[in-house]
């Protein structure tokens, strides 16, 4: 009898128990606490934008251009660009696949396929950490637009213009024209999350629509723009010259004369007025990609350019320091889609390194690891220029470290 009671106890404790940590998993998966924060409007010139810091309740609008808001017409010969179309008419294969990439689409104009996030009532806002000020993301026929809302009351609404990331790993973010210039809007989806976040930079419980879009940022994203001077930080541009996404020439240079050329003599087979990679030596090939892959100080490991530097960290592999000439195109091939095949990806690998020479696993799980190099020999890590503030976090991506080695402590066991 006793021994039943014991038995009784103890499980009863141990339902105690359970049942206590139940209830304090759903105390901790509830919301944070909102804070209602009044609201204070204020209009500025886009151009102050990095003299202005926004505190909570700040809903900061771009105020009318002022001066003279136009931009010059370059004459017609010096737009030396002619967009990707013009390359497939020779390059058939590279531009259909080429098409598919994350490159290729890391801009582009808003269309219902390459938006991502929800835009149905009931999915398609964003609460701020200030419980009567969100964002609405809404769809009007062909039209998207990113709305900020205070005590359910439309303040502001601004039109999503530009698409700026594919979303295939990291997310999107979005610009918008008002007039001649072009804005980052507050808002941005993150797709590990599949949510809606505030964009890098931008303080939760505040709607921002000044951030101005500059150069810099457009040399990752964008082909060809016409800006209104030579001025890296001037954001004013035309919209109607611009060639979205990382497309042939931002590789292989402006192609005007080349495609006159070629247009003009068909049978020469020899590629003239551009950049041709056979005839390019490693270090160019590599320098190219380290322009949005690396760091502009090739000495520089610390992570940037939302990227952390993937090219000064391979440099510290002794993969490349053996190789005599690695490149970042003998792993990846600009003109496909490649993402996730990690059996070619390993394949590229096996090509130095033979199935043989893996000593960290028993022969006979070399089969599985022979499709895995990546899982032994490079890891994930966060992003040290770019995070999103949320209500009650912040969320910093990572990204594959492309320094190779074989990575201290990392399991070996099939999971």
């Amino acid at each position: 009898m006793k021994t039943a009671q014991t038995t009784f106890r103890i499980g009863g404790a141990f339902a105690a128990v359970f049942v206590m940590l139940i209830l304090l998993k759903e105390v901790f998966r509830k919301e944070p606490e909102r804070l209602s924060v009044p609201i204070r409007i204020v209009h500025s010139n886009p151009t102050n934008y990095f003299e202005y810091e926004p505190t909570a309740g700040d809903i900061v609008l771009p105020d009318s251009v002022r001066g003279n808001s136009e931009v010059h017409q370059r004459p017609a010969g010096e737009w030396s660009w002619t967009g990707p179309d013009a390359c497939g008419e020779c390059h058939k294969e590279q531009w259909k696949t080429a098409r598919k990439t994350p490159h290729f689409n890391t801009s582009s104009l808003p269309d219902k396929i390459k938006m991502l996030g929800s835009y149905v009532p009931g999915h398609n806002q964003m609460q701020t950490g200030n419980r009567e000020l969100k964002f609405l993301m809404e769809t009007e026929g062909r039209n998207h637009y990113q709305s900020v809302v205070w005590k359910d009351r439309e303040l502001y609404r601004a039109s999503i213009d530009l698409v700026i990331g594919s979303g295939l790993n990291l997310g999107q973010s979005y610009g918008t024209w008002q007039e001649n210039r072009l804005l980052q809007l507050p808002i941005s989806y993150y797709t590990p999350n599949k949510a809606w976040v505030n964009s890098p930079g931008f303080v939760d419980g505040t709607a921002v629509f000044i951030r101005p879009i500059i150069s810099r940022c457009l040399e990752c994203h964008v082909t060809a723009w016409d800006s209104a001077t030579n001025d890296p930080m001037d954001y004013r541009r035309r919209s109607d010259k611009m060639i979205h996404g990382i497309t042939c020439e931002s590789c292989h240079g402006p192609g005007k004369d080349h495609v006159q050329h070629h247009r003009a003599d068909p049978t020469d087979k020899v590629a003239r007025k551009i950049l041709a990679f056979s005839s390019t030596k490693a270090s160019g090939v590599n320098a190219l990609c380290s322009k949005c892959h690396g760091s502009e100080d090739p000495e520089n490991e610390a992570p940037g350019v939302h990227s952390n530097n993937q090219l000064q960290r391979l440099q510290k592999s002794e993969c490349f320091k053996k190789s005599g000439g690695l490149t970042c195109v003998d792993c990846h091939n600009p003109h496909r889609y490649e993402r996730g095949k990690h059996v070619l990806a390993a394949s590229r690998c096996q090509s130095c390194h033979e199935l043989k020479d893996c000593k960290a696993v028993e022969p006979g799980r070399h089969q599985f690891f022979t499709e895995q190099c990546a899982n032994c020999h490079m890891e994930r890590r966060q992003m040290a220029d770019i995070g999103f503030d949320a209500a009650d976090r912040e969320i910093i991506p990572s990204a594959i470290d492309h320094f190779i080695r074989v990575l201290p402590g990392k399991k070996t066991k099939i999971e």
